[in-house]
């Protein structure tokens, strides 16, 4: 090439990689998990509700006021009480050790309220 010689490294060349840091490069962006059936889970013959709050058509709130916004696991995990919900928001909130999550974390739950009972919204 323009009349110089270049030598290629063959199968003897060693390739030293030493990283000084570990970036994340995936960034979270603010995540709505939409209930919609999900915080029920069966045990025997019992289903539990793993849930907190007023449904999007509920008696005590309704609207934009049934959706609740956290900003850390420990906030969410303590309104919701536990369930596959609070498994998945652990994983958005703390992917992997040392790296950044999701900021803020919103939560509707597509159900409606009469009285006591709480019934998927159709």
């Amino acid at each position: 090439m323009n009349g110089k010689t270049y030598v290629e490294p063959g199968s003897y060349a060693i390739t030293v990689y030493q990283p000084t840091s570990v970036v994340n490069v995936a960034s979270f962006g603010r995540v709505m998990i939409i209930d919609t059936g999900l915080s029920q889970e069966k045990a025997g013959d019992a289903t539990y509700e793993f849930a907190g709050g007023a449904g999007i058509a509920g008696v005590d709130a309704s609207g934009r006021k049934a959706i609740y916004a956290f900003e850390n696991f420990e906030d969410f995990s303590d309104f919701m009480g536990g369930g596959m919900i609070t498994d998945l928001a652990q994983k958005l909130f703390t992917p992997i050790d040392g790296s950044l999550g999701t900021p803020r974390l919103y939560y509707p739950c597509g159900r409606y309220r009469s009285g006591e009972t709480y019934h998927r919204q159709r």
